[in-house]
């Protein structure tokens, strides 16, 4: 008899790694398809829940506590949202509508399901998206909210749509052209929340017109009084205005498309141009309760150019959501 030469043990040392290796992959691999298996789940079990709220209450719940436990419009308990262990969830909700976004505790995962769609992959784009207009769905006078919240507008008669990059936006180049925008709560009563979109501004751009104004002032992005530099307007929890400045001079008006980003966490508000971080300011906005509509443009002699593919979310984004926002598409 005889013991293994080096070179023999050196093969089953191989080997064994080998089979080590394909046993992790296997498992991990395993993990992962029962993760997601389990995330689906949980939004089927969701969109049943909440069906079945609807079903009692003639509405879908617009708000959820903590527990995610419907609060509005009717409180009750025997519908609370369960998910899987350390998983998140964001929820936008109205009498006729929801959306539900589920991350994995990593956050690199997310599922989506609406009340007339099945769970879906998608991206954290999707977490917290509360209104998405891109006006390529549009019909009539009806600016349609393509997140799937219900959350439509109305485009007066002196805008019209044209033909850009992304599909369709809307031109603002006459008197009264505007798109009034109903109260989207989950942004007007959340200390957070971000907008994102894209403007073309034409040479015979007025000064001191909205580019969009959310909420009764509470958030403005609009050209200055004589130098049509733009400047994000906002008020702080104490009743004080501030401003950002997005651009130093009027060079942005040149017709052509330029993205502007607004992204506010619980205490800080951070602007972006074309992907560029031009400014913010440490402060916790002010909560709007009123009720008041936005709009896009101002209507009279306003806002002169194109604007296209404006989203509403109800949390900060991150820089590398930005990028993603900028990188997917120029009108």
């Amino acid at each position: 008899m005889h013991g293994f030469t080096i070179v023999e043990l050196l093969v089953v040392i191989v080997v064994i790694g080998i089979l080590a290796a394909i046993t992790i992959v296997s498992y991990t691999g395993i993990t992962q398809k029962a993760n997601l298996a389990a995330m689906q789940s949980d939004l089927s079990s969701i969109s049943q829940r909440l069906k079945m709220y609807y079903t009692l209450y003639s509405s879908y719940p617009t708000a959820l506590d903590a527990n995610n436990c419907p609060t509005a419009p009717t409180a009750d308990t025997n519908y609370c949202i369960k998910l899987t262990s350390n998983n998140t969830l964001s929820y936008n909700g109205s009498a006729s509508q929801f959306s539900a976004v589920e991350a994995n505790s990593a956050g690199t995962t997310y599922y989506k399901v609406t009340d007339n769609s099945a769970p879906t992959a998608t991206t954290s784009l999707d977490s917290g998206l509360v209104a998405y207009y891109n006006f390529n769905n549009d019909t009539g006078t009806t600016a349609v909210d393509s997140s799937g919240n219900g959350y439509n507008g109305t485009i007066s008669a002196a805008a019209t749509h044209i033909s850009d990059g992304l599909g369709q936006g809307i031109d603002f180049n006459a008197n009264d052209a505007y798109v009034l925008l109903p109260v989207i709560q989950s942004f007007t009563n959340n200390l957070q929340g971000s907008c994102s979109f894209w403007f073309k501004s034409t040479s015979n751009q007025s000064p001191n017109k909205n580019i969009f104004a959310f909420a009764s002032s509470r958030l403005d992005i609009n050209f200055a009084t004589s130098t049509k530099q733009i400047f994000v307007w906002f008020w702080d929890s104490a009743g004080n205005n501030h401003n950002v400045w997005i651009s130093p001079d009027a060079s942005y008006i040149n017709g052509s498309w330029h993205q502007i980003v607004v992204s506010k966490s619980s205490t800080r508000i951070n602007v972006y141009l074309d992907n560029v971080n031009v400014g913010g300011y440490d402060t916790v906005l002010k909560t709007n309760n009123d009720g008041t509509i936005s709009v896009i443009g101002n209507g009279g002699d306003g806002f002169r150019g194109s604007f296209d593919d404006l989203r509403v979310y109800n949390r900060g984004l991150s820089t590398a959501e930005v990028n993603a926002l900028y990188a997917a598409g120029t009108p």
